[in-house]
This record gives structure tokens, sequence and C-alpha cells, in this order.
């Protein structure tokens, strides 16, 4: 005859170890929902951050597009002068830039551009041979030595502001305008050469 005990204990241990399955299980199936759910979370993270990024790009993509546009335009010396007027006073450097090296830029708007805040701007102003002497006279003396370097090389310098700037403090400004001179002709080197002995 089968002890009682024993089976007791039998049945005890069978349902002890189907329980502790059953937990294990559970934990398992637990584990394995949590696991999932942090993998979704982590793609949904990835993707998001990624069409940021896209749209970040796009968007910076835009506005560069957009930027190479209007200098294209600011520089055509086809442009309406109304349309250049508003241009020469873009908030943007490279656009004010563009307008002040146009040979189309009437004087007066190289009078305003001539007293930017953008040294890169008054350098166009100086650079552009359209500008008039009077106005290159004044470019002469800007403060940065960049700009006087730009009227120091403008072809249609005047013998008055060459003067000034074979005497800039500058020996690179000073040296660029000499280049200047030497390309002159005769008579406009005379010229040079007369009033030069006059401030003597």
């Amino acid at each position: 005859m089968s002890n009682p005990s024993s089976a007791e204990n039998s049945v005890g241990s069978g349902d002890s170890s189907n329980a502790s399955n059953s937990e294990n299980s559970s934990d398992s199936s637990d584990w394995s929902n949590s696991s999932n759910v942090n993998n979704s979370n982590n793609s949904a993270e990835t993707i998001g951050e990624h069409s940021s990024r896209q749209l970040a790009e796009s968007v910076l993509q835009g506005e560069l597009n957009v930027l190479h546009v209007r200098r294209v335009v600011a520089g055509n010396p086809n442009t309406p002068r109304q349309v250049l007027l508003r241009l020469a006073a873009d908030c943007s450097v490279v656009i004010r830039s563009a307008v002040a090296s146009n040979p189309k830029a009437t004087p007066d708007m190289l009078e305003v551009m001539a007293q930017d805040l953008s040294s890169e701007v008054r350098l166009a102003v100086a650079e552009n041979t359209n500008t008039p002497w009077e106005l290159l006279l004044k470019v002469a003396s800007d403060e940065d030595p960049d700009v006087r370097y730009g009227v120091a090389e403008n072809p249609h310098i005047s013998a008055e502001v060459l003067i000034t700037l074979i005497e800039d403090e500058n020996p690179f400004v000073a040296w660029r305008a000499l280049r200047t001179f030497e390309t002159l002709s005769t008579e406009a080197q005379s010229k040079v050469r007369l009033k030069l002995s006059q401030t003597f």
C-alpha cells in the first residue's frame, strides 16, 4: 500500500513545480513585452531624430537656394533700380555686397552703402569701377585697411585719391597705390607727381 504522506508530498511537489514554471513563464513574458516596448520606443525616437534632421537640412537648403537667387539678382546689371534699392537695405551682408558691386548701382546707393557697418559692403563700394571719385576719396580714409586697399586697386582712381593712398600709414595699402600709379598713362603720372610735389 502506498504511503499517503508520500503521495501528498508528491502532489505538493508537482503543484510547487507547476507554480514555479508558471511564474517563470510569466516573468519571461513580461520581460519580452517590456523589451519589445523599449525597442519600439527606441525605433520611434530614432525615426523622429532622423526626420527632424532631414527637415532641418531641407529648410537650410531651401534658405541657401533663396539666398543664392537673391544674390544673383542683386549682382545682375539688368535688375531694375527699384529692386536694387530694396536689396541695398537687405539684412544679409552678402546681398548688400552684391548690390554694391553692381555696375548699375546708382551714386545715391553707393553713397549709403559706403557707410555700411560691414567692411565687406564698403569694400565692394571701393572696388566698384563706377563709384564716383568724390566718393572714393571719402572711402579712401576708411578705418579698415582692406577697404582702403580696395580703393587703391580701383583702376578708375583719381590723382587726388591715389596721392592720399600712396601716403597711407599701412604699407600694403601704400604699395598697392604705387602699383596702380605704375599702370597710369604718362600724362596721369605727371599729374600725380605734380600734386605730390605740391604737398611737400
